[in-house]
């Protein structure tokens, strides 16, 4: 699996786990949202919602984030509209964009998981691996549903050269097929030539080889 389709695959992950688990984190009352859905009163709005999300499904993710942000000019505080944007932007590759508005969001909500979870994705497709590190931390102290802040800790830790601290990392996690093409990719380059990553990773493909394909 080339490291264009992990990418793909990793940010995809990402847009399902927080459209699941979105709204229920945003109980906490933490920051100036719009509750409880993504605009208000207005039926034009909830029309191009709608609209925009059906066109996201679609996967015309350029459209659909002209539509979000024609709705963002009405309610710049949306922290839910917010998301869907900056995954867009993920999906777009258009990194710097999704940078400002997860900082944005973490800022305003530092207690929310998915939020932390994205932005340690950008740093990571950013190269930024410090901060990386610094906001997988964060994600996985808030008890993540999922292993992606683990992926992104391991996958920093190895652009660090430190196959052992990486590889533990994944002791945290459920091991899945899904690991077989994320161990394929480039973030794993620095450590690929040391005995227990070559070890990791033929245990994974023994067991998963098979389903990844």
């Amino acid at each position: 699996m080339s490291t264009k389709n992990t990418i793909i695959l990793l940010s995809s992950l990402l847009v399902v786990i927080i459209s699941t688990s979105l709204l229920v984190s945003f109980n906490d009352k933490k920051g100036n949202y719009t509750p409880p859905t993504f605009v208000s009163e207005s039926k034009n709005h909830n029309k191009t919602i709608l609209l925009a999300d059906e066109t996201f499904k679609s996967g015309n993710f350029q459209e659909a984030l002209t539509l979000y942000k024609r709705v963002l000019a009405s309610y710049p505080n949306n922290y839910p509209l917010l998301n869907k944007i900056g995954q867009i932007h993920i999906k777009l590759k258009e990194l710097p964009q999704a940078k400002t508005i997860f900082l944005q969001l973490c800022k305003k909500a530092p207690d929310n998981v998915n939020f932390q979870t994205s932005l340690s994705f950008v740093f990571l497709e950013l190269r930024e691996y410090e901060k990386a590190k610094e906001n997988a931390e964060k994600a996985i102290l808030l008890r993540p549903v999922d292993g992606l802040p683990f992926l992104v800790k391991a996958a920093a830790l190895a652009h660090e050269g430190k196959s052992i601290e990486s590889l533990k990392v994944f002791e945290n996690i459920q091991p899945t097929s899904f690991l077989v093409g994320f161990l394929k990719s480039a973030h794993f380059d620095p450590i690929r030539q040391q005995k227990n990553f070559i070890d990791f990773q033929n245990y994974i493909n023994s067991r998963f080889g098979k389903q990844a394909k």
